[in-house]
């Protein structure tokens, strides 16, 4: 029997992988990582709560991306937001 692969949008077909260890979450030559809000408590090692308290509180930068229940971050506005409040 084929193995069947279901049809990707244009642009998509290099993200499909046969190797089930590679991290599709990888960099992407032009493209800048997005963070979501646990990244960014991994990154602070604080938990996804005070990631939410924080943002609630006007601390955390606005998102670069919001769809409904998805938010997420570039990686630049982290870094910024970090270097801009270290002490």
């Amino acid at each position: 029997m084929a193995d069947y692969r279901p049809a990707l949008p244009l642009g998509l077909h290099d993200m499909h992988c046969d190797n089930p260890s590679r991290d599709l979450r990888s960099p992407v030559a032009g493209v800048e990582p997005m963070l979501s809000m646990s990244d960014i408590a991994q990154v602070l090692g604080c938990s996804t709560r005070s990631v939410e308290r924080m943002r609630a509180a006007g601390e955390v930068p606005p998102p670069d991306f919001r769809r409904s229940k998805i938010i997420r971050w570039r990686s630049s506005t982290v870094t910024k937001w970090i270097g801009a409040n270290a002490n």
